[in-house]
């Protein structure tokens, strides 16, 4: 009997807290948590999470840990952080303009941001995403005419006809992030570069980290992409700062090197396989 009348009295004094500071609560606990904590604690704070402002930025950044069943884990965060970005994306109600997940995208959920966010969303990140095709992805950006920040790093959808058909759709784009820091191939490959020169030549920032493109790929890029303000190579072993190309890098505001830290990469990343043995700076690229 105490017991319940302390838990009505807690929730009562959960309800009375005034709806401005909770508001700001809320969009700074993510929408994780949101689903997770926040909307179940009383009936005052699920109403509020179900504000359609709450959703305008949707961040399903989950990280699974390698537990003693990691694999069991790992499905269960799966299918929780899948659960939560469709609901996510439901509730946003057309408001979305910025969405972001790491792993756990799938096809359904780029066809439910297609139909519920077309006319809003402005930045779409995809990370180390391995469940969504080439052609769902191309469809997806090319329904979201606002369409501003692309990030498809460690997605494996990172061909040159994606990146074509990404450009080609997307004719509002800026920024392209296109990292992929995880590759084990030494030769050269200006695939990808080629198609960012031919298709993306409005972009003011670019990202490829880790990408495989030689200076044949870098000179098209910095050629064609007239208007780029910042570009990142980072473990681009295969590209290096020619006489020739100094005179365009000199033209961007912000430029990070081939051989340049990447002690602020938010994701794993293992710089040392971009190098030969006798030519990777050991200590110098610690991720840890």
């Amino acid at each position: 009997m105490e017991l319940a009348m302390a838990e009505t009295e807690g929730e009562r004094k959960w309800a009375d807290l005034p709806c401005g500071p909770l508001s700001l609560i809320f969009e700074m606990i993510g929408t994780i948590n949101i689903f997770l904590s926040a909307q179940l604690v009383c009936r005052q704070w699920w109403l509020l999470a179900q504000e359609l402002y709450l959703y305008r930025r949707i961040m399903i950044l989950v990280e699974c840990g390698r537990s003693g069943r990691w694999k069991e884990s790992r499905r269960i965060i799966r299918r929780r952080s899948l659960e939560i970005a469709l609901a996510a994306v439901d509730r946003s109600g057309g408001c979305l303009v910025e969405f972001g997940i790491l792993k756990y995208a799938t096809d359904q959920l780029l066809e439910l941001i297609t139909a519920r966010s077309s006319s809003s969303l402005k930045i779409l990140r995809l990370i180390n995403c391995s469940l969504i095709s080439g052609s769902v992805l191309v469809k997806t950006c090319g329904s979201l005419p606002l369409l501003e920040e692309i990030d498809i790093s460690s997605t494996f959808v990172r061909s040159e006809v994606a990146t074509s058909g990404i450009g080609r759709l997307c004719t509002k784009l800026k920024t392209f992030r296109s990292n992929a820091p995880n590759v084990h191939f030494w030769l050269a490959n200006n695939r990808v570069a080629l198609a960012i020169a031919k298709n993306m030549r409005g972009l003011r920032e670019l990202e490829l980290v880790g990408n495989r493109l030689n200076n044949y790929g870098l000179r098209a890029i910095l050629n064609r992409c007239t208007q780029l303000e910042s570009l990142d190579i980072r473990g681009c072993h295969k590209a290096n700062f020619g006489r020739k190309l100094k005179k365009r890098y000199a033209m961007l505001k912000s430029v990070k090197a081939p051989r340049d830290s990447t002690d602020d990469y938010p994701y794993e990343l293992d710089i040392s396989m971009f190098y030969d043995d006798a030519d990777c700076p050991i200590g110098r690229y610690d991720s840890s």
